[in-house]
């Protein structure tokens, strides 16, 4: 038995020794591990920690979704700002179309205005002239006599009549007559000044006046002669001047010729060709 169990105990020696002698020269075979030599740790933390680990991270995410949608927001904000701006500017081009339009109608209304004021306008003036016309006074001169013999002075009596509505004002007269040749003209003397000014003609009255030679010298035979033959020509005017009830200054001027036998047979001298004018 003790020699039993002094063989096993060499023979495990043994088997140690070879497995040893194998260890060492396995271990001499295979290179030397470099240090250090990561290993896996595993955190263990506490309930706490985690969930404000947890609280973070989700903020952080929220706050990450958060910005995303105000990125988005303000992206579509200045896309809705881009087009109203566009739409402003189409928007004033059509205003400053229309505008100038407005501007063009209004100028043409206040010209059409302004014509339908003139039209007006002249319209009242042309019916305060018809309706002046209608009321205002009228002079008129007609020769009712006269005195053509040798060796006394020339003499015609003048009627002045207002054939007129209404009384004529300050009225004036100056008259006279002159012995010329037949081709005599009023241009180639002066007229005369007038008389009897400040007097008023009523509607339908007249006012007699005279026409007669300055200083009234005698006719002679032998103008009396020409005056008859037509050679030469006794000229009369009268210059009469007036203010109507409307203020207005009038004037008329009337003037006669006296020669040839026709003037000489009727004694009526006949109205001048030229001369004769009405205001």
């Amino acid at each position: 038995m003790v020699l039993l169990l002094t063989a096993f105990s060499s023979l495990g020696q043994s088997q140690e020794k070879t497995q040893g002698k194998q260890g060492d020269a396995a271990t001499q075979q295979k290179p030397a591990q470099k240090l250090p030599i990561p290993l896996p740790v595993k955190i263990i933390s506490d309930k706490s920690t985690t969930e404000a680990r947890e609280r973070r991270e989700a903020e952080t995410s929220q706050r990450e979704k958060d910005d995303l949608v105000a990125q988005q927001g303000m992206n579509a904000a200045t896309q809705a700002m881009n087009k109203a701006t566009q739409d402003m500017a189409f928007y004033s081009k059509l205003s400053t179309i229309f505008v100038g339009i407005g501007t063009v109608l209004l100028i043409w209304t206040l010209w059409l205005t302004w014509g339908a004021n003139k039209a007006a306008v002249g319209a009242v003036d042309a019916t305060r002239e018809v309706g002046q016309a209608q009321l205002r006074a009228y002079l008129r001169a007609e020769v009712t006599s006269g005195t053509i013999e040798i060796n006394k002075p020339v003499i015609f009596n003048v009627a002045i009549e207002n054939y007129g509505a209404t009384p004529a004002n300050n009225v004036s007269v100056a008259s006279c007559l002159v012995v010329r040749n037949k081709d005599w003209s009023w241009d180639d003397e002066s007229t005369p000044s007038g008389k009897a000014p400040n007097h008023t003609i009523h509607p339908r009255d007249k006012y007699w006046s005279i026409l007669d030679i300055e200083n009234n010298p005698p006719l002679g035979e032998k103008h009396y002669e020409a005056i008859k033959s037509g050679v030469m020509c006794i000229f009369g005017l009268a210059d009469i001047s007036y203010v109507d009830v409307f203020g207005t200054f009038r004037k008329t001027v009337f003037c006669i010729e006296f020669s040839g036998s026709e003037c000489f047979n009727t004694g009526n001298p006949r109205v001048a060709w030229v001369g004769n004018k009405s205001t």
